[in-house]
């Protein structure tokens, strides 16, 4: 299976609360049938010199399609309407990049 590197800028959150989210991806893939050819192999939190958190996620998947539905199903949880409401965390921006050897190829 090929493997993809999801990377994820996300609006300001405090620690605690994007711990709470990781989970997340998870539940999408378990409750949903579509995505069980899709597996999650590891995640990275970090800050860059900016101050500005992202995180980068590993999945093996057969396609590219199951990858960005699955990131899309994440960014709908993150519906900037939701986190004006519920104080939630908000995605700004998600990177899909397909993983071959050492190599990066831009997915979206």
């Amino acid at each position: 299976m090929t493997r993809y590197l999801i990377e994820r800028v996300w609006d300001p959150i405090e620690e605690d609360e994007m711990s709470s989210k990781g989970p997340l991806s998870k539940k999408i893939l378990e409750e949903n049938e579509q995505f069980s050819p899709v597996v999650w192999e590891h995640s990275h939190t970090v800050m860059d010199e900016e101050g500005q958190l992202k995180s980068y996620c590993v999945y093996s998947s057969p396609d590219a399609d199951l990858i960005r539905e699955h990131a899309d199903m994440i960014l709908q949880h993150f519906h900037p309407a939701t986190a004006d409401k519920h104080g939630t965390a908000r995605i700004a921006f998600v990177n899909i990049r397909q993983l071959t050897g050492t190599e990066f190829t831009e997915q979206r």
